[in-house]
């Protein structure tokens, strides 16, 4: 197999030790052929610009003085790198020391192929679990959702038919040089309006209507905290909600063709009221997702140039894409039918007897995500 050179991006925000164990697992691959590991900085005020500069002289470090967010960053070390591929990874991921050489094995199965998931399983306070974190993201009635988050790895997505997914989790993804290169738009890899919260969606879908593939490889395997920048940052989960939300609606405006929203218009407005006034957990209100669709609708004007290029470089079919969102199969009951059943899940949850008859008729609330 020929060796590609691959980049490592990685922002940094206050990364602490976590940042650190992530390079050491970096430099522990197995897979030698790393052309650069380039660290974008966003403004930090911790100790882990300093650490990293003393144990990784190796390490490229770009300097911003205030936070300007992951789009933005990421596509800083886009632009100074120069691997076949890109690996980006966030700063609370750990590496198996094998991960990035299945990785590239995976991508060098078809030229077609643009970005590669790994397997990520969920690390809690730096203790590693069988919890799995994703297996790369699913898209289903237009939501995205991190496939398997929160069950136990039985094996249950490793066959070949699970192979496929929409586009691999923005926190340890790999792509192509030539991929990124072919869906940029106005010179911009990642949407920096998007700011950070589901810019790996918008990203995948542009890739995936311009008939690039997305595979997922079970041997690739990393450990991923999630939300270590938001633990004890109430603005951090606020935006987690409004800006992801937001930041789907505009990614919806973007790529749903015509020709999709002609057929799948009504169940795509009903399914969206159901979810504007499905019962709130923690900061996740209704009066978020409300606001964060106003917002959206203000600035919708903006993107109407990205959408029209966007759309121009179409070139899959609404029907190569049909399987990704699963609106075919579903009536207005069925829909009506599953907003009934997460309504009544998030009920029961909230007593020991209904988390009871849940389990024990195999009942659960259907994962959504917006990341």
């Amino acid at each position: 197999m020929k060796k590609s050179f691959v980049s490592i991006n990685i922002v940094n925000w206050n990364g602490g030790t976590d940042i650190i164990r992530c390079l050491e697992s970096v430099y522990a691959q197995s897979y030698k052929s790393i052309k650069e590991v380039v660290v974008v900085d966003n403004g930090s005020t911790d100790n882990s610009l300093a650490d990293i500069g003393a144990k990784f002289p190796r390490v490229t470090i770009l300097r911003n003085d205030f936070n300007m967010g992951f789009c933005k960053a990421h596509n800083q070390a886009f632009r100074v790198t120069t691997g076949e591929l890109v690996l980006l990874l966030n700063f609370d991921i750990l590496l198996e020391k094998d991960f990035l050489e299945h990785m590239v094995v995976a991508m060098a199965t078809d030229d077609r192929i643009g970005m590669v998931s790994g397997k990520l399983y969920r690390s809690v306070g730096g203790m590693k679990t069988k919890m799995l974190d994703s297996t790369g993201i699913v898209m289903e009635q237009y939501f995205s959702a991190p496939r398997g988050e929160g069950e136990e790895d039985v094996g249950q997505y490793d066959a070949a038919d699970q192979r496929v997914v929409f586009g691999p989790c923005g926190a340890a993804p790999l792509y192509r040089r030539a991929m990124l290169e072919d869906i940029k738009c106005s010179g911009e890899y990642f949407d920096e309006d998007f700011v950070n919260y589901a810019e790996d969606v918008d990203l995948a879908w542009r890739a995936q209507l311009k008939g690039w593939q997305a595979i997922y490889e079970p041997l690739a395997i990393a450990f991923h905290e999630r939300g270590v920048s938001r633990k004890a940052n109430l603005g951090e989960q606020y935006n987690y909600f409004f800006r992801g939300f937001r930041n789907r609606y505009l990614a919806m405006y973007k790529n749903i063709t015509a020709e999709e929203w002609k057929k799948a218009h009504l169940k795509i407005l009903f399914r969206e009221l159901l979810f504007l006034l499905a019962p709130h957990k923690g900061m996740n209100t209704i009066a978020v997702r409300w606001g964060a669709l106003r917002e959206a609708m203000q600035i919708k004007p903006l993107f109407a140039s990205k959408r029209k290029l966007v759309q121009s470089q179409v070139t899959v079919s609404s029907g190569q894409m049909a399987h990704f969102f699963e609106y075919g199969k579903y009536s207005f009951f069925c829909l009506l039918w599953d907003h009934i059943k997460d309504v009544a899940c998030t009920f029961l949850s909230k007593f020991e007897t209904g988390r009871a008859l849940m389990r024990r008729y195999r009942v659960s609330k259907r994962k959504r995500s917006v990341l």
